[in-house]
């Protein structure tokens, strides 16, 4: 733009008309400076792009850089917040008992078949504590003090630690008689109540059984544990009426 005002006055200044020739150089000289002042225009455009360019990409880096770390950082919190919450948890259920619970098993511990030992099997991870165990003979429930079979017995099991098993020496079980037998055994201890149903039955010379048991949680009864022996008499869809009373 300098070149081109020096130009200006020159022609502006000089005295006497121009010839053709000069004419023609001074518009020649003149395109030439704009076209040269429109290149040096378009780069410093390009350039001032460029630089804005690299700008705002070493910005959105550094925001992305920021970012991550963030992310890291917040993943690392939250990773330990679960690790610790979890660790509580355990504590938790390692105090209360947690999802644990136990049934019963029934061993013959002497010569007499017909004689049945109880066990209290703990079936979870966690210990159990307070237990205790509330059983109905159903078919003595038409003798006659039924208030005292309807309430049954109740025996306690105390303290049962996590895949261990305990006697229970002041509780045994008589089937002399072949008679069929249903147990209801209601359990109740730190964590929580539950229940198991034992059905027994005589077949072929010895006793066999069906037992199942449940926890209600939420208004749903759900089944924790089913062992039925092969030959256990069922219905004629398969199924076993856990609820009928044994029969004579």
């Amino acid at each position: 733009m300098a070149i081109l005002a020096i130009q200006t006055v020159i022609m502006t200044v000089r005295s006497g008309p121009f010839t053709s020739t000069e004419k023609c150089v001074w518009v020649l000289i003149a395109i030439s400076l704009v076209v040269v002042e429109l290149r040096a225009i378009e780069s410093d455009r390009q350039k001032f792009s460029n630089e804005q360019t690299q700008i705002r990409k070493n910005e959105n880096d550094k925001f992305a850089a920021i970012l991550s770390q963030n992310q890291k950082d917040f993943s690392a919190t939250i990773g330990k917040i679960e690790t610790l919450l979890q660790a509580s948890e355990e504590a938790i259920n390692s105090t209360i008992g947690g999802d644990s619970y136990c049934r019963v098993e029934f061993e013959h511990m002497s010569p007499d078949q017909n004689k049945l030992t109880p066990w209290a099997l703990n079936m979870g991870q966690f210990p159990l504590y307070g237990v205790s165990v509330r059983v109905v003979d159903v078919g003595s429930l038409s003798s006659t003090n039924q208030q005292e079979a309807f309430f049954g017995s109740i025996f306690s099991i105390g303290e049962l630690p996590s895949s261990m098993a305990t006697p229970i020496p002041t509780w045994s079980i008589n089937l002399a008689s072949h008679e069929d037998r249903l147990f209801n055994l209601f359990f109740s201890a730190r964590n929580g109540l539950w229940t198991q149903q034992t059905k027994f039955h005589y077949f072929e010379g010895k006793w066999i059984w069906a037992t199942r048991v449940l926890r209600t949680h939420g208004g749903h009864e759900k089944q924790l544990y089913t062992e039925i022996d092969p030959y256990f008499p069922r219905d004629l869809n398969g199924h076993i009426d856990w609820n009928a009373p044994p029969k004579p």
